[in-house]
Protein backbone atom coordinates (compact mmCIF):
# COMPACT_ATOMS: atom_id res chain seq x y z
CA UNK A 1 0.00 0.00 0.00
CA UNK A 2 2.90 2.30 1.24
CA UNK A 3 4.19 2.09 -2.71
CA UNK A 4 1.00 3.46 -4.05
CA UNK A 5 1.35 6.12 -2.31
CA UNK A 6 5.18 7.05 -2.82
CA UNK A 7 3.76 5.98 -6.36
CA UNK A 8 1.34 9.63 -6.06
CA UNK A 9 4.59 11.49 -3.99
CA UNK A 10 6.47 10.25 -7.02
CA UNK A 11 3.69 11.30 -10.07
CA UNK A 12 2.93 14.91 -8.26
CA UNK A 13 6.49 15.44 -8.37
CA UNK A 14 7.25 14.62 -11.80
CA UNK A 15 4.40 16.19 -13.08
CA UNK A 16 4.89 20.14 -11.26
CA UNK A 17 7.62 22.00 -12.65
CA UNK A 18 9.53 24.63 -10.91
CA UNK A 19 8.98 28.09 -11.60
CA UNK A 20 10.58 31.76 -10.77
CA UNK A 21 14.07 31.83 -9.52
CA UNK A 22 15.69 28.40 -9.29
CA UNK A 23 18.74 27.47 -7.60
CA UNK A 24 20.90 24.01 -8.70
CA UNK A 25 23.34 22.38 -7.07
CA UNK A 26 24.72 19.38 -7.21
CA UNK A 27 25.32 17.48 -3.82
CA UNK A 28 26.34 13.94 -2.77
CA UNK A 29 23.69 11.38 -0.85
CA UNK A 30 25.63 9.70 1.99
CA UNK A 31 28.87 11.59 1.65
CA UNK A 32 29.06 11.61 5.56
CA UNK A 33 31.31 8.48 5.31
CA UNK A 34 34.01 10.79 4.53
CA UNK A 35 35.35 8.61 1.87
CA UNK A 36 38.98 9.77 0.74
CA UNK A 37 38.80 8.55 -3.12
CA UNK A 38 38.29 10.01 -6.08
CA UNK A 39 36.73 7.39 -7.27
CA UNK A 40 32.80 7.24 -5.81
CA UNK A 41 31.91 4.25 -2.92
CA UNK A 42 29.95 2.11 -3.50
CA UNK A 43 26.72 3.87 -1.65
CA UNK A 44 27.73 7.36 -2.52
CA UNK A 45 25.21 8.48 -5.23
CA UNK A 46 25.17 12.10 -6.96
CA UNK A 47 21.73 13.69 -6.59
CA UNK A 48 20.79 17.80 -8.20
CA UNK A 49 19.15 19.77 -4.98
CA UNK A 50 17.09 22.58 -6.43
CA UNK A 51 14.74 25.15 -4.54
CA UNK A 52 12.18 27.53 -6.77
CA UNK A 53 11.62 31.09 -5.09
CA UNK A 54 8.87 33.58 -5.87
CA UNK A 55 10.04 37.34 -6.18
CA UNK A 56 9.22 38.38 -2.64
CA UNK A 57 12.37 35.55 -1.98
CA UNK A 58 9.72 33.43 -0.21
CA UNK A 59 10.63 29.54 -0.99
CA UNK A 60 8.17 27.93 -3.18
CA UNK A 61 9.54 24.07 -3.88
CA UNK A 62 12.01 21.71 -3.89
CA UNK A 63 13.07 18.85 -5.59
CA UNK A 64 15.74 16.68 -5.28
CA UNK A 65 16.59 14.16 -7.99
CA UNK A 66 19.28 11.47 -8.21
CA UNK A 67 22.00 12.09 -10.88
CA UNK A 68 23.56 9.14 -13.22
CA UNK A 69 26.95 8.24 -12.19
CA UNK A 70 27.64 8.27 -15.80
CA UNK A 71 27.63 11.93 -15.95
CA UNK A 72 30.19 11.83 -12.78
CA UNK A 73 32.31 9.06 -13.16
CA UNK A 74 34.71 10.61 -10.81
CA UNK A 75 33.94 12.35 -7.60
CA UNK A 76 35.81 15.67 -8.55
CA UNK A 77 33.47 15.74 -11.83
CA UNK A 78 30.80 18.32 -11.73
CA UNK A 79 27.94 17.33 -12.85
CA UNK A 80 25.86 18.74 -15.83
CA UNK A 81 22.52 20.25 -15.19
CA UNK A 82 21.39 20.86 -18.28
CA UNK A 83 19.38 17.77 -18.48
CA UNK A 84 17.46 18.62 -14.79
CA UNK A 85 17.01 22.33 -15.97
CA UNK A 86 14.92 20.75 -19.40
CA UNK A 87 12.95 17.97 -17.24
CA UNK A 88 12.07 20.11 -14.10
CA UNK A 89 11.98 23.73 -14.74
CA UNK A 90 9.77 25.67 -17.11
CA UNK A 91 11.10 27.10 -20.08
CA UNK A 92 10.91 30.85 -18.76
CA UNK A 93 12.74 29.96 -15.50
CA UNK A 94 15.78 27.84 -17.65
CA UNK A 95 17.32 31.32 -18.08
CA UNK A 96 17.46 33.17 -14.98
CA UNK A 97 18.47 29.31 -12.96
CA UNK A 98 21.37 29.58 -10.60
CA UNK A 99 23.63 26.79 -10.72
CA UNK A 100 26.00 26.47 -8.32
CA UNK A 101 28.62 23.53 -7.78
CA UNK A 102 28.63 21.36 -4.67
CA UNK A 103 31.82 18.67 -4.01
CA UNK A 104 35.06 19.13 -3.14
CA UNK A 105 34.22 23.40 -3.10
CA UNK A 106 34.76 23.20 -7.15
CA UNK A 107 31.83 25.79 -7.22
CA UNK A 108 30.43 27.61 -4.67
CA UNK A 109 27.83 25.94 -2.85
CA UNK A 110 25.38 26.89 -0.56
CA UNK A 111 24.27 26.33 3.00
CA UNK A 112 20.81 26.01 2.32
CA UNK A 113 21.27 23.29 0.08
CA UNK A 114 23.42 21.77 1.99
CA UNK A 115 21.48 21.50 5.28
CA UNK A 116 18.79 20.18 2.73
CA UNK A 117 21.02 17.43 1.53
CA UNK A 118 21.67 16.64 5.12
CA UNK A 119 18.17 16.24 6.32
CA UNK A 120 17.11 14.12 3.47
CA UNK A 121 19.91 12.02 4.51
CA UNK A 122 19.06 12.18 8.17
CA UNK A 123 15.57 10.89 7.42
CA UNK A 124 16.48 8.15 4.87
CA UNK A 125 18.93 7.24 7.47
CA UNK A 126 16.80 7.75 10.32
CA UNK A 127 13.50 6.24 9.07
CA UNK A 128 14.56 3.61 6.70
CA UNK A 129 17.88 2.91 7.95
CA UNK A 130 19.36 3.50 4.31
CA UNK A 131 18.19 3.18 1.04
CA UNK A 132 19.91 1.72 -2.05
CA UNK A 133 20.60 3.43 -5.00
CA UNK A 134 17.43 1.21 -7.08
CA UNK A 135 14.70 3.38 -4.77
CA UNK A 136 16.75 6.09 -3.79
CA UNK A 137 14.61 8.45 -6.20
CA UNK A 138 11.18 7.24 -4.91
CA UNK A 139 12.22 7.98 -1.24
CA UNK A 140 13.83 11.19 -2.35
CA UNK A 141 10.41 12.15 -3.82
CA UNK A 142 8.69 10.91 -0.71
CA UNK A 143 10.97 13.52 1.56
CA UNK A 144 10.68 16.53 -0.80
CA UNK A 145 6.92 16.08 -0.76
CA UNK A 146 6.88 16.36 2.73
CA UNK A 147 8.83 19.13 2.91
CA UNK A 148 7.12 21.10 -0.19
CA UNK A 149 3.56 19.87 2.01
CA UNK A 150 5.54 21.09 5.83
CA UNK A 151 2.57 23.26 7.18
CA UNK A 152 -0.26 21.89 5.80
CA UNK A 153 -2.53 18.59 6.86
CA UNK A 154 -0.68 16.37 4.38
CA UNK A 155 -3.32 13.27 4.47
CA UNK A 156 -6.17 15.80 2.09
CA UNK A 157 -2.93 16.58 -0.51
CA UNK A 158 -1.83 12.36 -0.28
CA UNK A 159 -6.08 11.63 -1.00
CA UNK A 160 -6.32 13.65 -3.66
CA UNK A 161 -2.94 12.90 -5.12
CA UNK A 162 -3.86 9.14 -4.74
CA UNK A 163 -7.26 9.36 -6.39
CA UNK A 164 -5.50 11.44 -9.25
CA UNK A 165 -3.14 9.91 -10.16
CA UNK A 166 -2.48 6.40 -11.86
CA UNK A 167 -2.01 3.80 -9.65
CA UNK A 168 1.09 1.12 -9.46
CA UNK A 169 0.20 -2.42 -9.64
CA UNK A 170 2.58 -4.84 -8.29
CA UNK A 171 4.16 -6.78 -11.52
CA UNK A 172 5.13 -2.95 -12.27
CA UNK A 173 6.53 -2.21 -9.64
CA UNK A 174 8.68 -5.09 -9.43
CA UNK A 175 9.30 -5.17 -13.23
CA UNK A 176 8.10 -8.74 -13.62
CA UNK A 177 5.26 -10.18 -15.56
CA UNK A 178 1.75 -10.51 -14.23
CA UNK A 179 1.15 -13.45 -11.67
CA UNK A 180 -1.52 -14.58 -13.51
CA UNK A 181 0.37 -15.43 -16.88
CA UNK A 182 3.15 -17.00 -15.44
CA UNK A 183 0.92 -19.61 -13.37
CA UNK A 184 1.06 -22.68 -15.60
CA UNK A 185 -2.24 -23.74 -16.77
CA UNK A 186 -3.59 -27.53 -14.99
CA UNK A 187 -3.94 -30.00 -18.04
CA UNK A 188 -7.39 -31.40 -18.62
CA UNK A 189 -5.91 -34.88 -16.72
CA UNK A 190 -4.59 -33.28 -13.65
CA UNK A 191 -8.03 -31.21 -13.11
CA UNK A 192 -10.22 -34.61 -14.09
CA UNK A 193 -8.11 -36.08 -11.28
CA UNK A 194 -8.63 -33.47 -8.37
CA UNK A 195 -12.33 -32.69 -9.40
Amino acid sequence: MYHKIRNAMHQFDTNNLMTGLVRVNDETMYSYLRYKSENWHQVEQPIHVATSEDEMGNKQYLKIKVCPRLQAPVRSYATTTSDFLMKHVVPEARNTAIVNGGRFGIRRRTREMFNICYHAEKYLSGTYRGIGSKYLQVYLDEFTYIYNHKGNTIFNWLLRDCVTHQTITYPTLTCTPSRRSTKRSRSPEVAAKIG
